[in-house]
């Protein structure tokens, strides 16, 4: 069913690209706004890899997002590189977990979840993993994990949008819902420089969703809340580092020229993005703990963002008492690697197409 109307997104981080892509493709005139500038804000400063840190730990609606996800991701980054010719370096390096605390389970659901999973001892280790230094005995080896280095990817996407006619409209911060007499419509949206109308609102603006979504009844409130993650970034010699490896809930992500990714710390400090030295030296600890024989690498960058929080299954929903206006947003850790499935979830929704997987587990 084509969608032949005018789109209002609201938050231009992969969400809200991603979503703005699949409203184009279905046949919407589309405008994307943000408060600052696209991609910004979390989606740029994660670490870009295309999977829940502990697959098998997570709830079966998560699961379900990402598996559609993961098989959209490879034709997203061809067209991508032939449209914009930005490659956004999706890479299947997979991912080494040194902590498992839940063998079977791990192992049975990812069966269930068709990831493919080895164990490796100490001696297959010093092997794959040259360098890599752990406490245990035994990790899990996911061969088909994937990343993709997250800036160049939203960097493609906005490209690949003005290509496709989408205004984007940056620096706007939503100001005001101006609702129709019944307060059953979004009869336009105000920021300070302008007013913006359409027949269908979006909002994808993460952890600034909750400040802004109107909420007219007990029904409609949301659950979305800013959590801080920081990262540190080194440069190795190229190689060096060749898959993920993760440990207590931080990892280091291998880029293709060598850079490595270190993160992250989860802190509940509000909308605060000040990185701090306590941080940088933890994921520094952390990294020289595992690879030793690099730990004179210098930190060359040192970041934070700022997660969309929720209770563990993001909101992807019409609102229960405004027609026109729909929310993708709380998906926390998951936003990169979820955004694919979210996107064109919320316009099934939208346009009354039959949804990708089960509605239900992510509505208000």
């Amino acid at each position: 069913m084509p969608m032949n109307n005018d789109i209002l997104i609201i938050g231009a981080g992969i969400m809200g690209l991603m979503t703005a892509l699949e409203c184009r493709k279905a046949g919407a005139t589309v405008t994307l706004l943000d408060k600052s500038s696209v991609g910004r804000e979390a989606s740029w400063a994660g670490g870009g890899i295309l999977t829940p840190l502990y697959p098998w730990k997570e709830h079966q609606s998560i699961d379900a997002l990402r598996q559609w996800s993961a098989h959209y991701f490879p034709s997203l980054a061809a067209e991508l590189l032939e449209t914009t010719g930005i490659d956004v370096e999706l890479n299947r390096c997979g991912l080494l977990i040194a902590d498992i605390d839940d063998q079977q389970m791990a192992q049975s659901r990812l069966s269930a979840q068709n990831i493919p999973f080895k164990w490796i001892n100490d001696n297959d280790l010093s092997v794959s993993h040259p360098g890599l230094k752990l406490a245990t005995n035994q990790s899990l080896w996911l061969p088909t994990i994937e990343q993709i280095r997250n800036p160049r990817l939203l960097q493609a996407l906005k490209k690949l949008l003005v290509a496709l006619g989408v205004t984007i409209v940056e620096q706007h911060q939503v100001t005001q819902w101006n609702l129709t007499e019944c307060r059953s419509r979004i009869d336009s949206v105000k920021t300070q420089q302008h007013n913006f109308s359409a027949d269908q609102v979006v909002l994808t603006a993460g952890a600034w969703s909750q400040g802004i979504w109107p909420t007219i009844s007990q029904s409609s409130e949301l659950s979305i809340f800013p959590v801080k993650g920081q990262m540190v970034l080194l440069q190795a010699p190229v190689d060096a580092v060749t898959s993920i490896v993760l440990q207590n809930h931080q990892y280091i992500v291998p880029r293709k020229d060598g850079h490595l990714l270190v993160g992250s710390t989860v802190e509940h400090a509000g909308f605060d993005k000040v990185t701090t030295v306590a941080a940088k030296r933890q994921l520094k600890a952390f990294f020289d703990s595992l690879y030793p024989a690099f730990s004179d690498l210098p930190v060359i960058g040192h970041w934070a963002g700022i997660r969309p929080g929720s209770n563990g299954t993001p909101v992807i929903s019409r609102h229960p008492d405004i027609e026109n206006l729909y929310i993708n947003s709380g998906h926390f850790r998951n936003g990169l690697n979820l955004a694919p499935a979210s996107a064109r979830l919320v316009v099934d929704l939208m346009i009354g197409r039959e949804p990708i997987v089960p509605i239900q587990p992510y509505q208000i």
